[in-house]
Protein backbone atom coordinates (compact mmCIF):
# COMPACT_ATOMS: atom_id res chain seq x y z
CA UNK A 1 0.00 0.00 0.00
CA UNK A 2 1.10 3.73 -0.57
CA UNK A 3 0.35 6.66 1.16
CA UNK A 4 -3.56 7.35 0.90
CA UNK A 5 -4.61 4.26 -0.35
CA UNK A 6 -7.68 2.91 1.00
CA UNK A 7 -9.09 -0.42 1.36
CA UNK A 8 -12.28 -2.17 2.10
CA UNK A 9 -11.47 -5.17 4.18
CA UNK A 10 -13.08 -8.03 2.53
CA UNK A 11 -15.50 -8.31 5.83
CA UNK A 12 -16.98 -5.51 5.11
CA UNK A 13 -18.23 -6.73 1.80
CA UNK A 14 -19.75 -9.63 3.59
CA UNK A 15 -21.17 -7.58 5.77
CA UNK A 16 -23.18 -5.38 3.37
CA UNK A 17 -24.97 -8.85 2.33
CA UNK A 18 -25.50 -9.39 6.13
CA UNK A 19 -27.54 -5.47 6.63
CA UNK A 20 -25.05 -4.90 9.25
CA UNK A 21 -23.89 -1.69 7.14
CA UNK A 22 -26.46 0.84 6.02
CA UNK A 23 -24.61 3.08 3.93
CA UNK A 24 -27.55 5.74 3.86
CA UNK A 25 -28.10 6.25 7.38
CA UNK A 26 -25.55 5.09 10.39
CA UNK A 27 -23.39 6.80 11.34
CA UNK A 28 -19.63 6.45 10.94
CA UNK A 29 -16.54 7.74 12.32
CA UNK A 30 -12.66 8.12 11.08
CA UNK A 31 -10.00 7.21 14.00
CA UNK A 32 -6.58 6.59 13.85
CA UNK A 33 -4.46 3.79 14.63
CA UNK A 34 -0.92 3.25 15.22
CA UNK A 35 1.46 0.17 15.35
CA UNK A 36 -1.31 -2.53 13.98
CA UNK A 37 -1.12 -2.89 10.10
CA UNK A 38 -4.48 -3.76 8.73
CA UNK A 39 -5.08 -6.40 5.73
CA UNK A 40 -7.96 -6.51 3.85
CA UNK A 41 -8.52 -9.87 4.61
CA UNK A 42 -8.34 -9.29 8.61
CA UNK A 43 -10.69 -11.24 10.23
CA UNK A 44 -13.86 -9.90 11.27
CA UNK A 45 -12.39 -6.33 12.33
CA UNK A 46 -14.49 -4.28 14.98
CA UNK A 47 -13.70 -1.22 16.98
CA UNK A 48 -13.78 -2.98 20.19
CA UNK A 49 -14.48 -6.18 21.42
CA UNK A 50 -16.50 -8.93 19.73
CA UNK A 51 -15.03 -9.85 16.52
CA UNK A 52 -11.48 -11.20 15.23
CA UNK A 53 -9.81 -8.34 15.57
CA UNK A 54 -10.49 -5.41 17.69
CA UNK A 55 -8.48 -2.45 16.05
CA UNK A 56 -9.41 -0.37 18.98
CA UNK A 57 -6.69 -1.69 20.88
CA UNK A 58 -3.76 -0.12 18.57
CA UNK A 59 -5.58 4.05 19.24
CA UNK A 60 -3.41 6.40 20.08
CA UNK A 61 -3.87 7.54 23.62
CA UNK A 62 -6.61 10.68 22.66
CA UNK A 63 -5.27 14.15 23.48
CA UNK A 64 -5.45 17.89 22.12
CA UNK A 65 -7.67 17.60 18.89
CA UNK A 66 -7.51 13.94 18.72
CA UNK A 67 -10.87 12.34 20.48
CA UNK A 68 -11.30 8.80 21.77
CA UNK A 69 -13.07 7.00 18.83
CA UNK A 70 -12.02 9.64 15.98
CA UNK A 71 -14.17 11.87 14.13
CA UNK A 72 -18.13 11.59 12.76
CA UNK A 73 -17.67 11.55 9.57
CA UNK A 74 -20.42 12.16 7.10
CA UNK A 75 -21.79 9.61 4.73
CA UNK A 76 -23.74 9.00 1.38
CA UNK A 77 -23.69 6.65 -1.66
CA UNK A 78 -24.33 6.42 -5.62
CA UNK A 79 -25.15 4.22 -7.86
CA UNK A 80 -23.10 5.32 -11.47
CA UNK A 81 -23.57 2.61 -14.54
CA UNK A 82 -21.65 -0.81 -13.14
CA UNK A 83 -20.90 -0.10 -9.49
CA UNK A 84 -21.58 1.47 -6.17
CA UNK A 85 -19.95 4.36 -4.82
CA UNK A 86 -19.90 5.22 -1.00
CA UNK A 87 -18.56 9.00 0.09
CA UNK A 88 -17.21 9.36 3.60
CA UNK A 89 -16.63 13.12 4.44
CA UNK A 90 -13.34 14.28 4.95
CA UNK A 91 -11.69 14.66 8.49
CA UNK A 92 -9.49 16.79 10.62
CA UNK A 93 -7.14 17.22 13.53
CA UNK A 94 -5.27 20.54 14.22
CA UNK A 95 -1.67 20.36 15.50
CA UNK A 96 -1.56 20.02 18.68
CA UNK A 97 1.30 19.40 21.43
CA UNK A 98 -0.95 17.21 23.07
CA UNK A 99 -1.77 15.27 20.13
CA UNK A 100 -0.97 11.84 19.18
CA UNK A 101 2.47 11.63 17.69
CA UNK A 102 2.43 8.24 16.15
CA UNK A 103 -0.43 7.18 13.70
CA UNK A 104 0.18 4.97 10.99
CA UNK A 105 -3.45 4.19 9.92
CA UNK A 106 -7.11 5.91 9.81
CA UNK A 107 -9.95 3.66 10.27
CA UNK A 108 -13.85 4.00 8.64
CA UNK A 109 -15.75 1.85 11.42
CA UNK A 110 -19.62 1.61 11.32
CA UNK A 111 -20.79 3.10 15.16
CA UNK A 112 -24.36 2.74 14.41
CA UNK A 113 -24.22 -1.22 14.59
CA UNK A 114 -24.21 -2.94 17.86
CA UNK A 115 -20.58 -4.27 16.84
CA UNK A 116 -18.73 -1.29 15.68
CA UNK A 117 -17.59 -3.52 12.60
CA UNK A 118 -14.74 -1.72 10.22
CA UNK A 119 -15.39 -0.94 7.17
CA UNK A 120 -12.15 0.30 5.62
CA UNK A 121 -8.73 1.68 6.55
CA UNK A 122 -6.17 3.87 5.47
CA UNK A 123 -2.96 4.18 4.92
CA UNK A 124 -0.88 7.69 6.17
CA UNK A 125 2.03 6.95 4.35
CA UNK A 126 4.59 6.09 7.28
CA UNK A 127 4.09 7.24 11.44
CA UNK A 128 2.38 10.88 11.16
CA UNK A 129 2.83 12.85 14.43
CA UNK A 130 0.23 15.43 15.08
CA UNK A 131 1.93 17.44 17.45
CA UNK A 132 4.28 18.43 14.46
CA UNK A 133 1.64 19.58 11.70
CA UNK A 134 -2.37 18.84 11.42
CA UNK A 135 -3.56 15.92 9.48
CA UNK A 136 -6.32 16.60 6.84
CA UNK A 137 -7.85 13.08 5.88
CA UNK A 138 -9.67 13.38 2.14
CA UNK A 139 -11.85 10.70 0.59
CA UNK A 140 -13.35 10.48 -2.46
CA UNK A 141 -15.65 7.80 -3.22
CA UNK A 142 -15.00 4.61 -2.45
CA UNK A 143 -15.73 1.55 -5.11
CA UNK A 144 -17.89 -1.07 -2.48
CA UNK A 145 -18.89 -2.77 -5.78
CA UNK A 146 -18.58 -3.21 -9.64
CA UNK A 147 -19.83 -5.33 -12.39
CA UNK A 148 -17.29 -5.66 -14.92
CA UNK A 149 -19.85 -7.46 -17.13
CA UNK A 150 -23.69 -6.58 -18.21
CA UNK A 151 -26.19 -9.51 -17.10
Amino acid sequence: MAKGDIQVFTQAKFDLGRKIHDLVNDEFKLALITGTTPTQTTSDPRWGPGGGEDLSLSEPTPGGSYVAGGNVVTNSWQIATKDVNFDVGDASWVQNASNPTAVTYAVLYNNTSVGKQCYAFIDLGGTFDMQTGPLDIVITLMNTMSSTTDI
